[in-house]
């Protein structure tokens, strides 16, 4: 059975729509204002019902005939498959920014840029891959493992962090405050 962990606009409207019910049949059947329907759907995902409406929400699907449930499932199914696909083009644009600004950290051609990659990679890529890379393909994996070894980590890697203490006490015991604070001025 599909199960929602926090209700929000988006499933309340989808519950609805399954419901095959209109906004003030789906508000009588929850026990709320039409307002209230009509709020969360035009909020989508910022809006999240209280406890009890998510409970009362969680009821009405657990409560619906198979054939409702069957229609909200593909409804969730559909919006899971278009979130995985903006996620992966947000990676894709996020890994071509990377490169890009790998090489202009870099300071270089993308023509000496291919050369400096082609020394780690173990094959040479064009300067044509790296535009291509850096504009509209998302660059391989080992590519962008040899930006690390060439430049470096960047920023968005915890800026070189070297280790994590679970409690002050023992940061404090591995780093003592005067040691810490040595180079502030």
């Amino acid at each position: 059975m599909t199960t929602v962990q926090k209700w929000t606009g988006r499933e309340t409207r989808a519950l609805r729509q399954a419901l095959r019910m209109s906004i003030r049949d789906f508000s009588a059947h929850l026990g709320v204002a039409e307002r209230t329907v009509s709020k969360w759907e035009a909020a989508m995902d910022a809006a999240c019902p209280r406890p009890e409406m998510q409970a009362a929400l969680d009821t009405a699907l657990g409560t619906a005939a198979e054939d409702v449930r069957s229609r909200f499932a593909s409804t969730q199914r559909d919006q899971a498959g278009r979130v995985a696909a903006e996620v992966a083009s947000d990676l894709a644009a996020a890994a071509r920014r990377r490169l890009a600004d790998g090489r202009n950290t870099a300071g270089l051609s993308p023509e000496a840029f291919a050369r400096l990659l082609g020394t780690v990679l173990g094959w040479s890529p064009t300067a044509q891959r790296v535009v291509d890379w850096e504009t509209t393909e998302t660059p391989p994996g080992d590519v962008l493992l040899a930006l690390d070894v060439l430049i470096g980590p960047t920023a968005d890697n915890l800026a070189g962090l070297i280790a994590v203490y679970p409690s002050r006490s023992q940061l404090t015991a591995h780093l003592p405050a005067d040691r810490l604070l040595r180079d502030v001025s």
